[in-house]
């Protein structure tokens, strides 16, 4: 079983498909240019949305038996983000000439298993 946040009309579409299943029909819509599960029309607008989300692009060969083994993938892109976060709120919270504030502990480091 697989976890998404979808549009409901999409999840509807989806349905209980296995995840090969539905991302060959993204495939599909990709190659045709018809709209049947969300609104991705293009290889690089399905490839831009897999990375902002931290989802490793082979993700249409996940079967549950190779889901540990994506998990541990998408740690990688997943643990950057939120560093890149953090980053962000390092310097949102710095003083002038990026002086740290008072009171604001160490950057969290982040590892991989």
């Amino acid at each position: 079983m697989y976890f998404a946040l979808t549009e409901t009309s999409i999840n509807i579409s989806i349905g209980n498909k296995p995840l090969a299943e539905y991302m060959a029909a993204v495939a599909e819509q990709i190659r045709t240019g018809q709209l049947t599960l969300g609104e991705i029309t293009d290889a690089a607008d399905l490839e831009r949305n897999l990375a902002e989300n931290g989802i490793p692009a082979k993700l249409s060969s996940v079967t549950a038996s190779s889901y540990r083994e994506f998990l541990a993938e998408r740690r990688k892109p997943m643990a950057e983000m939120i560093r890149r976060y953090f980053d962000q709120l390092e310097v949102a919270q710095s003083g002038p000439a990026g002086s740290r504030r008072r009171g604001l502990g160490a950057r969290p480091r982040i590892s991989g298993p």
